[in-house]
């Protein structure tokens, strides 16, 4: 009695790679739980998608609400209240807003570029 192999098939996949790489670049600091309400499967199998991808998970370079305008202003501020001697009191306001930013999202690996708009 002979063993026969099968021929092997490539079985469908439900995440399509270049959707995934689309939802990215569109939503880079969604978490993978949203992705995968966004494409119907488990967060493992985002998760997975992820990694053959290549794409990680980073902090993101910029706070999306920066104004260096309003920053440099406020700095000149502070070094002129300094020249003129007056006290300088940071008031820490325990609390975070509703709005609070993402500080991570996904992008490439071994590169820096984790933009969001």
């Amino acid at each position: 009695m002979a063993i026969e192999s099968k021929a092997s098939t490539t079985r469908q996949r439900k995440i399509d790679k270049s959707e995934l790489i689309k939802d990215v670049e569109q939503y880079p600091d969604a978490y993978q739980k949203e992705r995968a309400e966004r494409f119907g499967v488990c967060q493992k199998a985002i998760w997975q998608a992820l990694k053959k991808l290549g794409l990680t998970y980073k902090k993101t370079l910029r706070h999306p609400k920066a104004d260096e305008s309003a920053r440099q202003a406020f700095q000149q501020k502070i070094q002129q209240y300094e020249k003129e001697g007056k006290p300088i009191v940071f008031i820490d306001e325990s609390g975070f807003p509703h709005d609070t930013p993402r500080t991570h999202g996904y992008s490439r690996a071994c590169t820096r570029d984790c933009v969001i708009a």
